[in-house]
């Protein structure tokens, strides 16, 4: 062996211990440790979405969309390009969501459950990283990565409108809220920070593809994003970069394709309806990342006074985010409104982070968050566990009728009756793909399988401290009135009684040509209800 070549052997072995010395193992462990919480929430989000058994919406979404009416079909989809012409049929009678909803129909119907685990868990992973960029931390550190990635979670559980999403881990809630969020993110970033740069014929063309399908992606950002373009532009003086306007005007006409897509003016018809105390009861569960933020600025403010509630140069820009969104959540009321709470909140986390990035390295601190986000995770999986036997029970009890009837325990179908009443259409679907002549499933409490139920029939049943359930004959109909108090009982104060809806398509679940049924259930802990019959010889 020449000198040359044991020479180079001896540095080969020297670099190697180099490699290996204490001080090289530390410098390697600093710079991966920050990135071990993110690991952690990417696999919770990983085995959650695995854990999900499919239903809702996720069912529906693989079958065709038709063009008559909103309902879905049970003819399946068969390639990529059928998803085009059902979408064009969502957005007509449906929601303008063409581009997130495309995304669903590609994951519910082609690539499946695991493709989208992985895929989401990669996304939520984005996110904090975005979360992070947006609050202008150029270096996070293992306590401040922790703090993000519980506080991306929480923004999704529990403080989302919890009792509406049934079915949070599956493709159309992901890929609407966290994965359009992350869209919509990193739009204002470049929008803010890399607009000064020249770009060739194609990647304007890239660009202003990629603001339509911003601005198009999901009405809870778009609106208030738009309206802070808007303030960002006059506080300008309309002084702003070709690309800006590019982007803007291109996000602005996206905006446009889904606010004002015939669906959504279809959909706020039949059901919309302004609720002061739906906004409220939302609103202040989602008041929890707004405190977080107030604590973290209190804690840390006094290291860096006012400069800490400046975001790069473009603080009012996401200010103007968070107050339009608040203001049309309040105002908007149900459905849409709450929903908006979380979009807020996902720009109020930048100002949480942007008051922690020079907290330091304080071990209590993210040994806290990644305790919480197992807890949170845990606690997740168990309602999602739930929530599957569920589903499962459903589908088997509905395979194993004759008739299409499932009665479910008393317990079961009040916890999830909302989610009975509105959506029974996937599992139908899934069922006629086996028997296309199966009858409509009706799924009824226990209690109604010991009456015997005839034309005359008018009956009031307590089914818990609660909720009552509603029989009302189609010949002789009975009314039934809703009494309210507020609570405590000091104040004693009764609300005007109102007679029971048989409209209110949210709580009328069964219907006959001889009786219909309806279930009314008191979710607001600061009223005590009652309901009364009055019998048709009593009117």
């Amino acid at each position: 062996m020449s000198w040359n070549n044991i020479i180079a052997g001896g540095h080969g072995r020297k670099m190697q211990n180099d490699h290996c010395r204490p001080q090289n193992i530390l410098s390697n462990a600093a710079v991966i440790m920050p990135y071990i919480p993110l690991a952690v929430l990417m696999a919770v989000v990983l085995i959650l979405s695995l854990h999900m058994h499919w239903q809702g919406d996720a069912v529906a979404f693989q079958y065709f969309v038709p063009l008559e009416n909103e309902d879905f079909s049970s003819i399946p989809l068969n390639n990529v390009g059928d998803i085009w012409f059902s979408m064009c049929n969502h957005w007509h009678n449906s929601t303008g969501r063409f581009f997130a909803h495309f995304i669903v129909q590609l994951f519910c119907a082609f690539i499946g459950k695991t493709g989208f685990a992985i895929c989401n868990s990669i996304v939520w992973g984005g996110y904090v990283l975005m979360l992070l960029k947006l609050a202008n931390v150029r270096k996070a550190g293992f306590t401040l990565m922790s703090f993000a990635s519980l506080l991306t979670f929480l923004l999704f559980f529990p403080i989302n409108d919890f009792a509406e999403q049934s079915f949070p881990f599956e493709p159309p809630h992901q890929i609407n809220y966290v994965w359009m969020g992350l869209l919509n993110m990193g739009w204002i970033y470049f929008f803010l920070k890399n607009c000064n740069k020249k770009f060739r014929v194609w990647g304007l063309g890239l660009l202003i593809l990629f603001s339509f399908l911003g601005g198009q992606a999901n009405e809870s950002f778009s609106v208030p994003i738009g309206g802070a373009i808007l303030i960002y532009a006059v506080a300008r003086r309309f002084k702003m970069s070709l690309c800006q306007y590019l982007m803007a005007i291109s996000y602005g006409i996206g905006a446009i394709f889904v606010i004002f897509a015939p669906g959504n003016f279809h959909r706020l018809g039949e059901g919309g309806a302004f609720s002061a105390l739906h906004v409220m009861e939302r609103l202040l569960p989602s008041l929890l990342i707004p405190v977080i933020w107030f604590v973290t600025y209190l804690y840390t403010g006094n290291k860096e006074g006012n400069a800490k509630f400046s975001i790069i140069y473009n603080s009012p820009f996401l200010i103007s985010v968070i107050l339009i969104n608040y203001v049309f959540s309040i105002s908007l009321g149900m459905g849409s409104g709450s929903r908006m709470l979380t979009c807020a909140n996902s720009f109020v986390l930048v100002f949480a982070l942007l008051n922690l990035r020079k907290i330091g390295e304080k071990a209590w601190i993210a040994f806290l968050s990644i305790g919480l986000l197992f807890v949170t995770g845990m606690i997740r999986y168990h309602s999602i566990t739930v929530l599957n036997n569920k589903n499962r029970m459903i589908e088997r009890l509905y395979h194993e009728s004759e008739d299409g009837i499932v009665v479910l325990p008393d317990g079961i179908f009040l916890k999830q009756a909302r989610e009975f009443i509105v959506r029974p259409h996937p599992y139908m679907m899934q069922e006629r793909a086996v028997d296309p002549y199966k009858p409509n499933i009706a799924i009824r409490p226990e209690s109604m399988t010991h009456m015997d139920l005839d034309m005359d029939t008018n009956r009031l049943v307590r089914l818990s401290d609660q909720a009552w359930l509603m029989i009302q004959s189609r010949k002789r109909p009975a009314d039934f009135v809703i009494e309210k108090t507020i609570l405590p009982g000091m104040l004693d104060r009764k609300m005007t009684p109102r007679p029971m809806d048989w409209n209110d398509h949210y709580s009328v679940f069964d219907s006959t040509d001889l009786w219909r049924t309806a279930l009314y259930i008191n979710e607001r802990p600061f009223l005590h209800s009652d309901v009364k019959m009055v019998l048709p010889e009593s009117k």
